[in-house]
């Protein structure tokens, strides 16, 4: 597909229609950055949007063993802000909603527990006063890290993810005791009192979701992007 060919007539095409002519998952992560669409109108279009069961609590770690190194992302200057998203967050006065870092410590075994490979991971800091705002996720980080295995692969436009390849999942894991002011919501239901350890998935094709944090301390969650090396009970969405 010629994007930008596309992108000359956007206001005549829906994001439906446009998200059903990519034919790879390499025209698909073309699209999503493009500065031509509404990020957050393509993903409400493309999504079935869900207010129940949108999360499941998996399972608990005990003994979490890792804490933030490098910083990967500052909520006000970054480049994980795809093209796409930019106005809409800005002109509402929104930024990133978080900082991010790489991991330090014995996070392998945690990947290990959740039987899961080609993985993308951050750690998560949003500090008091910060908003992530409301969105459907795209797991573009995960994308562009495995870009050169999947670039030329047929897009599964019902999973988003490449066709014919194992599920593709999203997990969160608390490195504190929850605290008030600290807010997770997933469509109409709330993420709260979370213990150290404790472990959600949920369902990121289909759910609207955002965080915030009104407290005065940051506020830290671990999040997991992969693919399971063999069908789990943490293969939940």
């Amino acid at each position: 597909m010629n994007i930008k060919k596309h992108m000359k007539d956007i206001s005549k095409k829906s994001h439906l229609e446009l998200y059903k002519q990519c034919r790879t998952m390499s025209e698909y992560f073309g699209l999503i950055q493009s500065d031509k669409i509404d990020y957050y109108d393509f993903f409400n279009a493309i999504s079935k949007r869900k207010e129940k069961d949108c999360f499941r609590k998996v399972t608990r770690i005990s003994n979490i063993d890792i804490e933030p190194d490098i910083k990967v992302a500052d909520a006000r200057n970054t480049k994980k802000v795809l093209p796409s998203e930019q106005d809409k967050l800005y002109k509402n006065n929104f930024d990133y909603g978080y900082d991010a870092y790489s991991i330090k410590g014995h996070f392998k075994a945690i990947v290990k527990r959740l039987n899961l490979h080609k993985v993308d991971a951050e750690i998560n800091c949003q500090l008091p006063g910060q908003i992530k705002a409301l969105h459907f996720d795209s797991c573009a980080g995960w994308m562009k890290k495995n870009i050169d295995t999947i670039e030329d692969l047929e897009i599964d436009h019902r999973n988003k993810q490449p066709m014919n390849t194992p599920r593709l999942h999203r997990f969160l894991i608390a490195l504190q005791d929850w605290q008030p002011g600290w807010m997770v919501q997933f469509g109409a239901e709330q993420w709260t009192k979370w213990k150290k350890g404790d472990v959600i998935t949920f369902d990121w094709r289909n759910v609207p979701h955002s965080t915030a944090n009104a407290s005065f301390s940051n506020r830290y969650l671990l999040k997991i992007t992969g693919v399971m090396k063999k069908k789990s009970k943490y293969d939940l969405f």
